[in-house]
Formats: structure tokens, C-alpha cells, sequence
């Protein structure tokens, strides 16, 4: 999980705010886990792209008799 120092550093400082030693300690887990939480639910969603991708494409009708009947000479 890549997160920012910038968020890291913010994140133990609220959570010594807030919660004290154990606040901070606990602070980068927790962002950790928003941070993937936060990923998995704004991806994209590959069983809706595939169902756009069919929906999209055009039938193909094959016919099972000729156009044109033949002649049997």
C-alpha cells in the first residue's frame, strides 16, 4: 500500500490528538486500511465493463435456409 508521507505524518498527529500515544500508534494501520478501502470501492467494476462491451455489440442473425432457393436440375 503506497500512501503519501505527507498523510502518514497527519495521521499520526491526529491520532495523538485524539487518542494519545496508543491514537498514533494506531493511526497508519488505520489509514492503511482506508486507503485500500477506499481503492477497492472507487475501482471500476470489470463485470459492468463486460456487460456495456455486450450490450454495445450487434446480433448477428445467421439464417438456416438459403436466400435463393436452388435448383435441382
Amino acid at each position: 500500500v503506497s500512501i503519501h508521507p505527507l498523510a502518514i505524518v497527519l495521521a499520526i498527529a491526529t491520532g495523538a490528538v485524539l487518542a494519545g500515544i496508543i491514537g498514533a500508534l494506531l493511526a497508519v494501520p488505520a489509514l492503511a486500511f482506508l486507503n485500500s478501502a477506499i481503492r477497492v470501492l472507487a475501482a471500476p467494476d470489470p463485470a459492468a465493463e463486460a456487460a456495456e462491451l455486450a450490450v454495445g455489440e450487434e446480433a448477428v442473425v445467421v439464417s438456416a435456409r438459403p436466400d435463393r432457393p436452388e435448383k435441382n436440375s
